[in-house]
């Protein structure tokens, strides 16, 4: 480096990727570190080579050095390893004897940063946190972390990265798991590195070298660096964090708490109530609660300074020693440090100098981060698809639950993993009771998410699309007057039950169809009126039990065709009754049979005809009458000798009334009908010229077999 810019007394020296330590030289230096935050360091830079190209440095790695008065501290310095994030050439200044001189500026930041450049929409199922981070690490190839855990941190069933950068969806991740982090720098084999430390405890932060630092009011002493000034800051913080959330499996809700330990405001009734806690677990709930309470009181202390110790590093211990306050003196946590130095290569040879300001706590108290990184909300519904195994078409649980995959989701295969179970709204739903209609595999469904969290979706409805055409729409535009419900046979499809409404003017129809069975049950009455006509095709059988009585009112004529034989029997009195004229016609025969008697009536005249046989029989003794003439055979024969005819009963009046039973008719009675199956025997038996006892046997017969 030419002499126009002094070298003497330098403190601060910087490599980058393609330049040595002389290319470009340190005028000034600003930097910030914090647990659980990235480091960045910005140096202002003098050269006098004007074609430094930012394409060899930016992204590349970088390391800055400092001296310290402590040679036992890594040989008197102290090294920040990061990469090269920006660099920026800010023009010319004037050197102190009068030569120009080129300045530049960099920013130096660890490689988690990278992470802030990144940003997606994923899923992450059945993992740890820490599964979680190592997964996303092993992506971009990073090595350089260490996980020093001892708490039980469970598996997340479901965690989505939401339109956040990586960077912040692991950082809420870990606040919210009570992880923080923090970077070790490092010599190894000659190479400086940096490595990046997780931790949910207090116990394995590691100590400055030296571990005791002193307290001096000029900020150092002739072998060490030291602290100047030291204040303590207290505040009030909240006396208890409650956290709810609700169990739809077994229908409670869920609250867990946890009270401070702080004494300071206990006549304060302060609480910090939070919904929904994100646990179904009450284990896990009064964890979390914990976590928010442990942060609350990990910022009711802070003990804020500055100095010249140049190896305050966050995240490191170290004991106070010499403050005038004995209470200052115990062994603290870093928490924060902003550095600032110059080499003064422009001052005419004046020193370097080194100031900082920082933050510390007791180390015995438990370091929290806050819950500071918001969650990625989902702002309004989304559609997505329904998903499932391979082959299947439905694909749910117990609870109605079903799988899909969102439309922003590249890792999914949209298989039975590529979502958590998702509750459906339902219409209705009670215990045991309400609607239920299950989305299928394949079908595009209106996908909602409760407070606008990711990972709580819930499904309200479907929709159409290309593929899935609705089953009633119009093949042009125009009114559709058809709404139903048409549901389709699974697996396989190629039936459907349906109930259809077609509200056409003119032309409204309701229309039901059942693919295969339907069946219906009426604990109770059931009423049907129709106003035209009324058609029943039916191809199989049919059977009706009523078990009450039946009346059956016809204003018209009522025809019955029965291809087959008919059967008709009752167990009490059958009467068949007609005000005009009945007529009974068998085409080969017609036979009626009782077991105790028959009586025929003719109010005026009671007529027999055949044209071949007319036979009466009693016993032994009977009447033949043939076109040959009339036989009267028995043993003997009486002719007005004192007996006298049984008068046949006749059967009782019908008026035929209206039936009970239809909206908009009035109600009536009908009379049973009585039995006349013994008349009918005897009209048989009469015409075929049979016995009389056989013909009733016959008929007692035919009568026994219709009544078993």
């Amino acid at each position: 480096m030419p002499s126009s810019l002094s070298t003497s007394n330098r403190m601060y020296f910087v490599t980058l990727h393609d330049y040595g330590e002389d290319d470009l030289l340190i005028e000034e230096m600003t930097g910030q570190e914090a647990m659980s935050q990235l480091f960045q360091f910005r140096l202002r830079l003098l050269s006098e080579r004007d074609d430094i190209d930012p394409r060899r440095i930016i992204a590349k790695p970088a390391i800055l050095r400092t001296e310290t008065r402590d040679i036992h501290h890594m040989g008197g310095e102290r090294h920040w390893n990061g990469v090269v994030s920006r660099f920026q050439r800010t023009g010319r200044t004037a050197s102190p004897d009068g030569d120009s001189v080129y300045s530049y500026e960099c920013d130096i930041v660890p490689w988690f940063w990278f992470l802030t450049q990144h940003e997606d929409c994923r899923i992450f199922q059945n993992k740890t946190v820490r599964e979680i981070v190592e997964a996303i690490f092993e992506e971009f190839a990073y090595t350089d972390f260490r996980f020093d855990l001892t708490e039980n941190h469970p598996s997340l069933e479901y965690c989505t990265q939401y339109h956040e950068t990586t960077f912040d969806f692991i950082s809420r991740l870990l606040e919210r798991e009570g992880i923080h982090y923090y970077f070790r720098h490092y010599e190894e084999g000659g190479e400086t590195r940096h490595l990046l430390v997780f931790s949910d405890n207090n116990g394995s932060n590691p100590a400055l070298d030296p571990d005791t630092v002193p307290f001096d009011e000029e900020g150092h002493t002739e072998e060490f660096d030291a602290i100047q000034a030291l204040a303590l800051d207290q505040q009030m913080r909240t006396r208890k964090v409650t956290l709810g959330d609700w169990d739809f499996v077994r229908k409670r809700l869920l609250r867990e708490d946890t009270p401070t330990v702080l004494s300071i405001g206990a006549d304060r009734d302060l609480e910090r109530y939070r919904y929904p806690g994100g646990f179904v677990e009450p284990a896990l709930g009064k964890y979390r609660s914990r976590v928010i309470m442990e942060a609350e009181e990990s910022s009711h202390m802070r003990f804020r300074g500055n100095g010249k110790v140049r190896t305050l590093a966050p995240g490191h211990t170290f004991t106070l020693e010499d403050h005038p306050f004995d209470e200052f003196n115990i062994e603290y946590m870093v928490l924060s440090v902003w550095h600032h130095g110059r080499n003064n290569l422009t001052g005419n040879g004046a020193p370097s100098d080194y100031a900082n300001e920082f933050s510390l706590q007791p180390h015995e108290v438990t370091w929290r981060a806050p819950l500071s990184t918001p969650k990625g909300l989902v702002r309004g519904p989304q559609t997505a698809l329904v998903t499932g195994p391979a082959g299947e078409e439905i694909h749910t649980d117990q609870y109605g639950r079903i799988k899909i995959q969102f439309h922003w989701d590249r890792l999914g295969r949209y298989d039975d993993r590529s979502s958590c179970w998702v509750r459906v709204a339902q219409t209705w739903a009670g215990n045991g009771f309400g609607t239920m209609f299950i989305p299928r595999v394949g079908m595009e469904v209106v996908v909602d998410f409760l407070e606008g969290d990711p990972d709580q979706p819930i499904v309200t409805g479907c929709v159409y699309n290309g593929v899935n055409r609705p089953p009633y729409a119009p093949p042009g535009p125009g009114p559709a007057t058809k709404s139903g419900i048409k549901t389709l046979s699974s697996k396989g499809g190629g039936g459907t039950n349906e109930l259809l409404f077609e509200d056409k003017k003119g032309s409204e129809e309701v229309f039901l169809q059942a693919e295969k069975d339907l069946n219906v049950k009426v604990k109770a009455n059931r009423t049907e009126s129709v106003g035209g006509d009324s058609n029943h095709d039916l191809a199989g059988k049919q059977r009706i039990y009523v078990g009450g009585d039946r009346h059956l009112k016809v204003d018209g004529a009522s025809t019955m065709v029965v291809k087959a034989d008919l059967m008709q029997g009752s167990k009490g009195d059958q009467e068949l009754l007609s005000e005009q004229e009945l007529r009974l016609l068998g085409k080969s025969s017609v036979r009626i049979g009782s077991r105790s008697g028959i009586d025929i009536h003719g109010g005026m005249k009671l007529v027999m005809e055949a044209n071949t046989l007319i036979s009466l029989k009693v016993g032994g003794s009977g009447i033949v009458i043939d076109p040959s003439g009339v036989s009267v055979i028995g043993p003997i024969i009486k002719q007005n000798s004192g007996g006298a005819p049984s008068a046949a009963s006749a059967p009782s009046g019908f008026s035929a009334e209206k039936a009970q039973g239809s909206h908009g008719t009035e109600d009536g009675q009908v009379t049973d009908p009585g039995q006349q199956l013994q008349a009918q025997a005897l009209r048989n038996a009469a015409l075929a010229g049979q016995p009389f006892c056989a013909e009733c046997e016959a008929a007692r017969a035919a009568y026994a077999a219709l009544m078993a």
